[in-house]
């Protein structure tokens, strides 16, 4: 939505006032004009705008005459020259037959290959001025047709809106409102990790660190091709959608039919494995652009100061928040899905407002440490944040199943898990480690932990996901392992696919 508005000292009477520069692609029917003077009607007036190219076509004419007739005048010499050499080529052929024959004059025939050679140079030499004219020229056509097609790029289709006013004399408001398209925002944030440094007696270089914080930054990205240059403007940004309308979406059929179980069905269960990822409720998808992710409300934000964006499509980072919160560093490792250690924090949104769905650029150490996302977050909720992973610390991990023999009974078949790491720096780490088993949505399938031999001791867990934890402190050069080991107990007629 843009608002144009301003004073018009007016001369008093009826007239009409134009404004220039306005976006050629607003929305016609969106366009409001109000004024404390009486409006008698208003038009939207779209026209062409560009460099007269009208000599520059008159220019380049006249040298395609000019490489056409250059062209010409080449041939031409070049087929006389061609003429003369075989004119050559047959005077040799006599005079080598007459002077076999002992007939004919020296001087005669020395004076006409002098002749012919001449007539040869001369047709070279005009060869050769057409074809460095018909070179100049195009070089000079190449140059005009460039120019054309520049300043055919530059035409670009402007619009004005003319209304017309009666009032009398004196200073006018008048206000444009009306909606336009290519013109988008979205949230990006920063976050720096630094220490907290507390001063150690009357000496200021003497400091011990307390704890860490985070400076979270909310920006807004801006970029717009309208068509029309915003300069140094305010600007308000609103997750509010006016284009997409009131329409409910369409509703499919979604029809279910039931059928009776066959005899081997009754007898036997058939049980897959799958691995499930917990979706969180979202407004935007998860391929191409990502719309504003605002938790179903429309959200208004302000930005500090004035913006100038020009209608080149290129985005412009603007200041919307800023806020500091202390936070608890940890390192988390989750081996199943990368063998890293990572850095971790829990930060409670320090800003008045929510944090909407957005990158986040993450900066710790002096140095950016990548790239991540800040999901919708509200006023005062507690979200993690990862900057990047701890390298001094390198992790195994492997999969084992081996089979334990028993006495007239049943072999049990037990499935482990087993993490290895490496503290190569040199300072101390506290590392939540968590690993995963399954979990059985049958009551004829039941997942068994071996607690007290095939496990390692300090195991918290498993939760209704099916994560276990420990909790592992390493030294600088300690080498540790943990393991966790299950086997699956189920009912003869389940038959349970090999997922391991």
């Amino acid at each position: 939505m843009i608002l144009r508005s301003g004073t018009i000292d007016w001369p008093g009477g009826a007239g009409t006032i134009t404004a220039w520069g306005v976006s050629p692609v607003l929305v016609d029917a969106s366009l409001q004009v109000t004024s404390d003077a009486g409006i008698g009607w208003t038009a939207i007036r779209r026209s062409w705008a560009g460099q007269d190219t009208t000599e520059l076509a008159a220019a380049a004419r006249e040298r395609r005459e000019a490489v056409v007739e250059h062209n010409a005048v080449a041939r031409r010499m070049r087929e006389r020259r061609v003429r003369a050499s075989g004119l050559l080529t047959t005077l040799s052929d006599c005079i080598s037959a007459a002077a076999a024959a002992g007939e004919g004059d020296a001087a005669t025939w020395a004076a006409d290959i002098e002749s012919i050679h001449a007539r040869m140079l001369a047709r070279a030499a005009e060869e050769s001025d057409a074809a460095e004219r018909h070179n100049e020229i195009s070089a000079a056509l190449a140059k005009i047709s460039a120019a054309m097609e520049s300043a055919s790029a530059k035409w670009r289709l402007t619009a004005r809106v003319e209304v017309a006013l009666q009032a009398p004399a004196g200073p006018v408001a008048l206000s444009l409102r009306y909606l336009v398209p290519a013109a988008l925002w979205r949230p990006a944030y920063r976050a720096v990790l630094r220490p907290v440094l507390r001063s150690e007696g009357p000496d200021e270089d003497a400091r011990m660190v307390t704890g860490c914080e985070v400076e979270l930054t909310a920006q807004a990205s801006i970029w717009q091709r309208t068509g029309e240059d915003w300069p140094a403007v305010p600007i308000t940004l609103s997750t509010a959608r006016p284009s997409t309308g009131a329409t409910l979406p369409p509703l499919h059929t979604d029809r279910l039919s039931i059928r009776d179980k066959t005899a081997a069905e009754r007898k036997t269960i058939q049980v897959r494995s799958w691995d499930q990822t917990i979706n969180k409720a979202s407004l935007t998808d998860d391929e191409g652009l990502p719309g504003v992710d605002d938790g179903g409300e429309a959200r208004v934000l302000s930005v500090a100061r004035p913006l100038a964006v020009p209608s080149t499509g290129r985005p412009h980072r603007v200041l919307v928040d800023q806020g500091t919160v202390p936070v608890e560093v940890r390192y988390r490792c989750i081996p199943e899905r990368s063998l890293l250690v990572f850095r971790e924090v829990e930060l409670r949104n320090p800003l008045p407002h929510p944090l909407l769905a957005g990158p986040v650029t993450l900066i710790t150490d002096g140095g950016a440490s990548g790239i991540g996302e800040i999901p919708f977050v509200a006023p005062g909720e507690q979200f993690p944040l990862s900057f990047g992973s701890q390298d001094n610390v390198s992790v195994r991990y492997v999969k084992r199943a081996e089979v334990e023999e028993r006495f007239a009974l049943a072999d049990y078949r037990w499935l482990s898990q087993e993490v290895m790491m490496v503290n190569t720096g040199d300072e101390s780490l506290l590392i939540e480690l968590i690993l995963r088993t399954p979990v059985s949505e049958l009551k004829q399938v039941e997942v068994v932990l071996d607690r007290d031999r095939r496990s390692s001791a300090g195991m918290e867990g498993p939760d209704e996901q099916g994560f276990v934890r420990w909790r592992v402190s390493l030294s600088p050069g300690e080498k540790v392992s943990r393991r966790v080991a299950f086997r699956i107990e189920k009912a003869s007629n389940v038959q349970l696919p090999d997922f391991w």
